[in-house]
């Protein structure tokens, strides 16, 4: 889970900028920013992209670990 407060720490565009240039999978780059920018939940993210919620959760966690190292 990422805390509303690191969120509040840039604002929108620059946290798309980061997502797109350090996550490489695209649909990766879409349930990131559907999730920490939208505030939609897994299950929603889930649906929209017709994965699992188990899916969903496996590739969320990776793209967020790889993009605030990276930050």
């Amino acid at each position: 889970m990422v805390h509303p407060e690191i969120l509040d720490t840039k604002c929108r565009s620059e946290w798309e900028k980061l997502i797109d240039e350090w996550i490489f999978d695209e649909k990766d780059r879409y349930m990131l920013k559907r999730q920490l920018l939208d505030a939609k939940t897994i299950a929603e993210i889930a649906e929209e992209v017709e994965m699992s919620n188990q899916q969903v959760h496996a590739r969320l966690k990776r793209a967020k670990t790889k993009l605030f190292n990276k930050i």
